[in-house]
């Protein structure tokens, strides 16, 4: 079913997708304007981060990056 609802961003294409940008020599997600940094540190403190930004962030620590 086909739904119209354009009040509802989400989804694949429900608008720009976050991404990391550097930045004066930092990694910088687009959307937020926060450091990859920054969101680690606010998982680590247990504070709600961007679902989107949280995902990219843990798939880095996991690496190892």
């Amino acid at each position: 079913m086909h739904s119209d609802n354009r009040s509802d961003p989400g989804g694949v294409c429900g608008g720009s997708a976050p991404a990391l940008v550097m930045r004066d020599g930092r990694l910088v997600f687009s959307r937020s304007g926060r450091t990859l940094d920054e969101v680690v540190a606010a998982l680590e403190r247990g504070e709600p981060v961007d679902p989107a930004e949280e995902r990219i962030a843990l798939a880095r620590i996991d690496r190892g990056e």
